[in-house]
């Protein structure tokens, strides 16, 4: 987990790491948030269809 944040860039708390790809830090808005996960299963979705 340690080498992951570092990899992601976490330096502080909070961060929110999702699917082990995406990294969010401090406090964002639940539209930033949102957008992550959109992100996140647009990801998944590409893999599923290869």
């Amino acid at each position: 987990e340690d080498e992951l944040a570092r990899r992601l860039g976490v330096n502080g708390v909070p961060c929110f790491i999702i699917n082990r790809k995406y990294a969010v830090s401090g406090t964002q808005s639940p539209e930033v948030i949102v957008q992550v996960f959109d992100l996140a299963i647009q990801d998944k979705l590409d893999a599923v269809a290869e």
